[in-house]
């Protein structure tokens, strides 16, 4: 096998849409756990799953109109807003559908700033408004948040109220001083980089509030 056949979650972002930029990393996120939630313990699936972990829960952010999305129904996956995000799988065995689409590339400027509407039991998302990043690296980036929360606050064996709301994420921004003090109350709930792309090696991106802390 490839040394570059890597486990990835692709997140496909429908081409056209209007949604703000809060409501497009709020949905991705949710989504993410939904496709934890149905897919991660299916057997057929624990390999890619595990492949995928050992590769540092790598995500790609991609974009497709809605004939090229059609292309790919039937492929475990989970649509969220204007999000599409994909079961893991290795390179060499996604759909040739998946492997025509190109890198999505939208800047935070080309993507309306209202916020992203609130849910009761939702986990926020926070990030980190001091390190810049394009809206994929974002996507990933909270991706890696929403999962964080998953892994460590959701009992498959206990409904509890985030997994009756179906996984609901909020994306919100801070940055000095509250991003500081955020990262200070939750130190365990931090995403931090790998360094392979756009920022620094140890830079903290984001984080997630779980439990309904503040």
């Amino acid at each position: 096998m490839s040394t570059d056949d890597n486990a990835v979650m692709y997140m496909v972002v429908r081409k056209g849409h209007s949604y703000s930029l809060t409501q497009l990393l709020s949905d991705a996120a949710t989504a993410v756990c939904r496709v934890m939630n149905a897919y991660s313990r299916e057997t057929m699936r624990e390999r890619q799953f595990a492949a995928w972990r050992a590769d540092l829960y790598r995500k790609v952010a991609l974009r497709a109109d809605l004939k090229a999305l059609a292309a790919l129904v039937g492929f475990p996956s989970h649509a969220r807003g204007a999000v599409t995000v994909f079961a893991p799988c290795r390179r060499s065995e996604r759909p040739k559908a998946l492997a025509k689409l190109q890198t999505y590339d939208a800047a935070v400027a080309d993507l309306a700033s209202s916020p992203a509407a609130d849910h009761e039991h939702a986990v926020r998302i926070v990030v980190n408004g001091d390190v810049p990043m394009s809206v994929g690296k974002m996507l990933a980036q909270v991706g890696h948040a929403a999962m964080l929360a998953f892994e460590t606050s959701h009992d498959p064996h206990t409904a509890t109220p985030w997994s009756s709301s179906g996984f609901q994420c909020t994306v919100t921004f801070a940055s000095g001083a509250e991003w500081e003090a955020l990262a200070r109350k939750h130190p365990h709930a931090i995403v931090t980089d790998a360094g392979f792309t756009e920022v620094a090696s140890g830079t903290q991106t984001c984080l997630a509030v779980i439990g309904g802390a503040t």
